[in-house]
């Protein structure tokens, strides 16, 4: 009797854990589509003063407040790196645990809010949002795979994840710099949702269930940091797979 209510804690535990995955993978990636303007403002934001910056309307305008290049850079840099990697990822993917992955993820994401935060030029400020990129990328591989280790409904609460990401990245950077909410810098709000990829590494160490399926790694011991062995060596066949998912 006491086995029912502990197998539906750890598939709720699961089921939290894959959904936070979904949003907060895709979260630097939404924010740096809403931040396209900001960031490619930031090497003309005190090289050239905004003298139509005015409460009033201007009657002769003779300056013209536009970014140097297109948002269309951006949006480049925000989806290559992501293609790439899930281009080469089943090459090599297999080798990495998944425990070492989902600590690359974060601190990928991590790297790239501070570096947006911190630039001082578009070029850097790039540097971010390929990051980021990388970071969704390398995630959704990483993500979905593991849901195979785990119950059908773990696909549906990432892909509600994921979905959520969209709307809470943007709307999340808008509250935090819009001059009549919050009216955070740029800076600032980059810095502020460094809360994201906090709240990301904890919820797979702590939150998500280990499958049994799951190799388990040591931050103490190197070797466990790279899988070069058959997968799941210890399970003779897919049927026990399947038997073992449904477990859990």
């Amino acid at each position: 009797m006491g086995a029912g209510p502990e197998k539906k804690s750890v598939a709720i535990r699961n089921m939290i854990s894959f959904w936070i995955f979904g949003m907060c993978n895709n979260f630097a990636y939404s924010v740096m589509l809403g931040a396209a303007q900001d960031i490619l403002k930031r090497n003309s934001e005190s090289a050239t003063p905004n003298v139509n910056n005015t409460e009033h309307c201007v009657e002769h305008i003779t300056f013209r407040d536009c970014a140097p290049a297109s948002a269309g850079v951006v949006l480049i840099c925000n989806i290559l790196p992501c293609l790439i990697v899930k281009l080469l990822c089943p090459f090599f993917m297999h080798h990495i645990p998944y425990g070492v992955r989902h600590f690359i993820i974060c601190m990928s994401q991590t790297a790239s809010l501070m570096v947006t935060a911190w630039a001082n030029s578009v070029p850097t400020a790039l540097l971010g949002v390929l990051l980021a990129s990388f970071s969704c990328g390398f995630g959704e591989t990483t993500y979905l795979g593991l849901a195979s280790h785990y119950s059908k409904n773990s696909i549906s609460t990432w892909s509600s994840g994921s979905g959520m990401a969209g709307f809470a990245g943007t709307f999340s950077y808008a509250v935090l710099t819009d001059d009549n909410l919050l009216a955070l810098t740029p800076r600032n709000a980059m810095l502020v949702m460094l809360i994201v990829p906090i709240s990301f590494t904890f919820s797979y160490y702590f939150i998500l269930v280990r499958a049994p399926t799951i190799p388990a790694i040591s931050a103490t011991k190197p070797s466990t940091w790279l899988d070069f062995s058959t997968p799941y060596e210890y399970v003779k066949d897919y049927q026990t797979i399947h038997v073992l998912i449904n477990l859990q």
